[in-house]
């Protein structure tokens, strides 16, 4: 375990965690844990993220929201790299994505996930959610 990891999982409670390779877009020296009971994959610590962070964030260039094609295009690179390092995991399981963005990942992920589900609480993002209804074009899949 390591010195900053949490004391139990968020999801099982589980207490065993793992080191998984790769790193976060936003803050690459934050390391990336897996749960050994449950799977669940979150980052090592939140200290960086304060009450309302997400929600008026404006994280992605205002050009970002108005064509989603366009935003999509801007992160893919990202989002293959995020579904090529779970793949293997994700076959048959539901994946829920904190943080879906513009839902590229979950779009990948969809291929081989029994469903997927994203959260997005950036406020910029919604806009486009409300104009393309057919995000995800699979039956369980929604954001």
């Amino acid at each position: 375990m390591l010195a900053e990891s949490p004391q139990e999982c968020y999801l099982c409670a589980g207490t065993g965690f793992e080191l998984v390779d790769g790193s976060c877009r936003d803050k690459p020296d934050l390391p990336i844990l897996r749960c050994s009971n449950c799977r669940l994959v979150f980052l090592e610590n939140f200290d960086h993220i304060t009450e309302g962070f997400y929600e008026g964030s404006n994280m992605n260039p205002e050009e970002c929201y108005k064509s989603l094609h366009r935003w999509r295009e801007s992160t893919y690179r990202d989002d293959k790299r995020r579904y090529e390092s779970l793949k293997d995991s994700l076959s048959g399981k539901d994946v829920m994505d904190f943080g879906s963005g513009n839902a590229g990942f979950l779009n990948l992920a969809k291929q081989r996930a029994k469903s997927v589900v994203g959260v997005e609480l950036d406020r910029g993002t919604h806009k486009i959610y409300e104009n393309d209804k057919k995000i995800l074009e699979r039956k369980n899949s929604r954001i």
